[in-house]
């Protein structure tokens, strides 16, 4: 069986890839782990790939919902977030819960 992975089907000089070789995400988010626990009964996503979901978020001001679609639909969003090509995705609900026990930019400046 053919299998295409998400690597093959984003340019190589994507701006995304740039960013993703200039910037640490494991090692920034290192400081949120412990703020997080595994949500029982719930698909758990890395702490990176929410992060960086909501970096794009930013970049393209987006709503929760619009960002799911966008992560959806968009094959170079799903590989800057760490997805794979047939991952299922975060819905709208994730990253507002995220926001909320991130605590802001207050909290972040701390780490």
């Amino acid at each position: 069986m053919f299998e295409t992975h998400i690597e093959e089907l984003v340019e190589s000089g994507h701006p995304y890839r740039k960013l993703l070789n200039i910037v640490d995400f494991k090692k920034l988010c290192t400081p949120l782990k412990a703020m997080f626990c595994e949500d029982k009964g719930r698909k758990c996503y890395h702490i990176e790939s929410g992060f960086t979901a909501l970096i794009l978020q930013w970049m393209n001001d987006l709503s929760d919902r619009e960002l799911e679609r966008f992560l959806k639909e968009n094959n170079a969003d799903k590989l800057f977030c760490g997805f794979s090509l047939l991952e299922k995705t975060p819905d709208h609900t994730y990253f507002s819960r995220l926001r909320a026990k991130i605590g802001g930019t207050k909290r972040l400046a701390q780490f």
